[in-house]
């Protein structure tokens, strides 16, 4: 019996702490937009700690013209050019913070003080030399990256060039990354539900057998 109430309380608490993402790159609520890519855009970045990639996604202003190159493919690679993952963004995927389409991966494992890269094959329209972008804790932005091909939807290809723009005007987006964050999120209303139904459940049993070991 102490077993299994033991296993109900810790499925309670698992279930009220949730754990939530993070996106590489959060855009401030103004930027430009420069209109269609003929560029496979991104950037280069470095593991601040040993984290997870979960998603790869893409800029998306939400204009039509977006929708005359249908998917996008995003990658994510190693400084030296291995490709760790891809996945292909569609205009008619969710969007994320009103700027990006991610889909999520396999999970692919940083460590901290590596870089990566991360890119999309271009296409859609994009952004660049974004003043007050933010980041996520778990990386430091290096710089930006593309490599041209002189039309939209070429195939994906690891960035190699650089305007050399810094994190204080970071570009280009292009790709992004999503990062599986180490906090745990605020517990749903209904996780809280759950752990008090657990809780009441626990408290009644031992009272019933408090009760059974009187009489």
């Amino acid at each position: 019996m102490k077993k299994s109430l033991a296993i109900t309380a810790l499925f309670c608490l698992a279930s009220a702490g949730a754990f939530g993402s993070d996106l590489g790159v959060n855009l401030p609520s103004s930027y430009p937009n420069y209109g269609t890519s003929v560029w496979n855009l991104g950037f280069s970045f470095q593991a601040n700690s040993n984290a997870s990639v979960v998603g790869l996604g893409n800029f998306f202003d939400g204009s039509d013209d977006d929708y005359d190159y249908g998917s996008q493919q995003v990658g994510l690679w190693t400084s030296g050019g291995t490709l760790l993952a891809s996945t292909y963004v569609s205009p008619s995927d969710p969007v994320t913070d009103s700027a990006w389409i991610f889909n999520a991966i396999s999970p692919v494992e940083l460590t901290a003080g590596n870089e990566y890269v991360v890119g999309g094959q271009g296409g859609w329209d994009y952004t660049g030399v974004v003043v007050g972008a933010t980041y996520s804790p778990d990386i430091s932005f290096i710089t930006d990256l593309y490599s041209y091909t002189g039309t939209g939807n070429s195939p994906l290809t690891f960035p190699v060039d650089s305007e050399g723009y810094g994190s204080g005007a970071s570009g280009w987006f292009g790709g992004n990354i999503e990062l599986a964050s180490s906090v745990a999120a605020t517990p749903e209303p209904g996780s809280f539900l759950l752990l008090g139904s657990g809780l009441v459940a626990m408290i009644g049993v031992a009272r019933r057998r408090r009760a059974a070991s009187r009489s």
